[in-house]
């Protein structure tokens, strides 16, 4: 027979020949990234910390600090213990290099932020990339956070900021005559496991503050209180926490609280009159007899979040979105355009029965309100609407409220 130059379509399988593999390592450069401090996994490391991991001189040859800082990035998961899950990027801020830290390596300088959260076994994970010419370099480090000296302290709610960084606005339901619950705020504040008591005091003119529960969660207590009688006007909560009852207070710290009144939800369609009407929680599975203030179920009510998102029913509400799915970042669909004459166009997603509006601020301290409000209350379905900004220069930040009309 003679030697054919044709392929023989015939594979391993059919047995006409046999596939002989062979893994090789070429002979390159040599690229190495690893932490260096902390030398091990579980180390304990404060906010004071400078970790570094140490890379090979080659990848500074010829590179400026700022470039290399470019090429790397650092992310820290603190969801679940030990696990990459839910990391974020850090603020190159917190990056620096120093060069020739040895003979062999350049450092990669990491401002270790504060990472307690109220558990000292919980691992926090550090990762390091470097990445260059589709070449990724990686390194990771487990880190324990430090106890702080005072304790931890911490007001969940109400909180600083909505969603959109602006200061938060506790809303009360505008009602003739309301009822003692109209007039009530839920206050839920986070400490360590080792805080025994709490005061609550306000700043001004004491208001009723009454303490409901503590619940004991991992590395850490949630406490509750029921602020009663609340009236419109500006807040400043102070909280102190104690680590032994008549102790002294080991941790303070304030929450200013804004309260207004808005439009509600008619009584005859909300039996519980938590602002929630019947139909919504038919819909969604929630209780129409029950406000979630106690003994009721705490996942109901205004303040209720089945879901754990961080986002309270009654906003879950206001934004058309389903309590029982976590949505955290979800929101009204806000779009925005340029037109040829200069002028901005925002295209709004809204639902029915809701008031829109659009403000504008040069400093986000002082705002202003663009146009009139989108009523939406006749529409029977959601729909995208335009509106127009002849495009001053001086409006630089924007803003999109939304309310019941």
């Amino acid at each position: 027979s003679t030697w054919s130059e044709s392929v023989s379509p015939a594979g391993d399988v059919a047995g006409w020949h046999t596939t002989l593999s062979r893994q090789v390592f070429a002979n390159g450069p040599e690229r190495t990234l690893f932490v260096a401090f902390p030398p091990q996994d579980g180390e304990v490391v404060g906010d004071d910390y400078e970790l570094k991991a140490y890379f090979s001189k080659l990848l500074g040859e010829g590179v400026s600090d700022a470039d290399l800082l470019n090429e790397f990035e650092v992310s820290v998961a603190s969801q679940v213990s030990g696990s990459p899950d839910g990391a974020r990027l850090q603020d190159a801020a917190l990056l620096s290099i120093e060069r020739d830290e040895t003979d062999d390596y350049h450092a990669l300088v990491f401002d270790v932020p504060d990472l307690w959260k109220g558990d000292p076994e919980f691992l926090h994970h550090i990762g390091i990339r470097h990445q260059r010419a589709g070449v990724s370099l990686e390194a990771t480090r487990l880190v324990r956070a430090q106890r702080p000296e005072g304790a931890s302290l911490q007001v969940i709610y109400p909180p600083a900021n909505d969603g959109g960084g602006q200061p938060w606005v506790e809303y009360l339901p505008a009602v003739f005559q309301p009822a003692p619950r109209e007039r009530e705020v839920m206050i839920r504040i986070a400490t360590d496991a080792d805080v025994s008591s709490l005061l609550l005091s306000f700043e001004g003119k004491p208001q009723n503050t009454l303490f409901q529960e503590v619940e004991n969660l991992g590395g850490q207590r949630l406490w509750r209180y029921r602020w009663s009688g609340v009236q419109q006007g500006f807040y400043r909560l102070t909280v102190g926490a104690r680590r032994e009852p008549g102790g002294p207070i080991v941790a303070t710290t304030t929450r200013d609280i804004r309260v207004a009144l808005q439009p509600t939800v008619p009584e005859e369609q909300d039996l519980d009159t938590d602002q929630l009407p019947d139909w919504w929680e038919i819909l969604h599975g929630i209780s129409i007899e029950d406000d979630g203030l106690p003994p009721g179920d705490v996942n109901a009510g205004q303040s209720g979040d089945p879901d754990h998102d961080g986002v309270d029913n009654a906003t879950e509400f206001l934004l058309g979105l389903d309590p029982n799915e976590a949505d955290p970042g979800e929101g009204p669909s806000l779009d925005l355009k340029r037109n040829p004459d200069g002028s901005l166009t925002f295209l709004i997603d809204v639902i029915p029965d809701r008031a829109y509006g659009i403000s504008w601020s040069s400093d986000l301290e002082t705002w202003q309100q663009l146009g009139d409000a989108i009523d939406t209350s006749a529409d029977v379905i959601p729909r995208t609407i335009e509106v127009v900004d002849q495009g001053d220069p001086e409006r630089v930040f924007y803003r999109l409220t939304v309310s019941l009309p």
